[in-house]
């Protein structure tokens, strides 16, 4: 029975890796990779996984080159394509995105995207930077710009402690939207007080003038906490703000996950052509 629930525990450790870093693709191979080595154990867990269950019936769009690009950074690259648009996930706690990888990469992959991925090993909402490619904030700026040269459109999405890096990467990048799910964004004066000082290129400040307005902060409207965040941080970019109906949970994206509407979510959020208006319009109907 002990060895038993341990095979269990090291597979849920392992699929769960999978739904933090993995694609659809890469995510799928794992599974009939144990299947065929008749590893029944890690087989259950992954047909218990939120991404199993919403993959299983779907064949993926678009073949994505996976990249390890360094540290904290990950690459979805379809290389036969031309003309496609750039978006840059940034992550909140935990290296995660809110809901399993596979799913947002298999949904983006259907609205002529690239994807790269930054990840906060600090949890420290990326003012000290990723790793040795990007030891502060800035240089993490000016990673992405360098790594979205050649590309006409650039949109950048964080979640929960990534959201408000991701404003601001967006508009020191003039990026043509920035998208804040579930945002919450850092407070210095408690590192103050314990003398750790925040560093003078901050990614938001109260301070700051209205520069962004190609923005849109969104909340789940039955959660105050994320609700009073992004309508105050709407204020301060002159950005939209919306307010998602009858959801109380901290995670914009994992309702939309569980109704099977994650595709229509960010194909809508990523679609240039539909006004930021008529987007949070219809995000405070209940969205897509």
């Amino acid at each position: 029975m002990n060895s038993l629930h341990g095979l269990k525990k090291a597979a849920f450790r392992r699929v769960r890796q999978l739904e933090t870093f993995s694609g659809p693709i890469g995510f799928l191979k794992k599974y009939h990779d144990v299947v065929s080595a008749g590893d029944e154990v890690s087989a259950e867990v992954f047909r218990n996984s939120v991404s199993y269950q919403h993959l299983d019936h779907l064949v993926p769009q678009t073949a994505y080159q996976r990249t390890n690009v360094t540290s904290g950074i990950v690459e979805f690259r379809d290389i036969k394509a031309k003309n496609r648009k750039l978006v840059v996930l940034v992550t909140g706690r935990k290296l995660r995105f809110g809901c399993p990888l596979p799913l947002v990469v298999e949904a983006l992959g259907r609205t002529a995207s690239d994807i790269l991925v930054l990840r906060d090993p600090f949890d420290d909402h990326y003012r000290s930077g990723i790793g040795p490619t990007a030891p502060d904030f800035r240089s993490l700026v000016e990673f992405v710009s360098e790594r979205s040269r050649g590309y006409g459109d650039l949109i950048v999405m964080g979640t929960s402690m990534g959201a408000a890096a991701a404003i601001a990467i967006g508009g020191k990048l003039q990026a043509k939207r920035g998208v804040g799910l579930s945002t919450v964004y850092p407070w210095d004066i408690g590192r103050i007080i314990v003398g750790n000082l925040p560093s003078p290129f901050l990614p938001l400040c109260a301070c700051r003038t209205s520069d962004f307005s190609q923005s849109l902060l969104i909340a789940n409207g039955d959660h105050v906490q994320d609700q009073t965040r992004a309508a105050t941080m709407s204020k301060m970019l002159g950005a939209q703000h919306a307010d998602i109906p009858n959801v109380a949970v901290h995670g914009v994206l994992r309702p939309f996950v569980v109704s099977n509407r994650l595709r229509p979510l960010l194909g809508l959020l990523t679609d240039l052509s539909v006004p930021l208006p008529n987007v949070a319009a219809q995000l405070r109907n209940g969205g897509p």
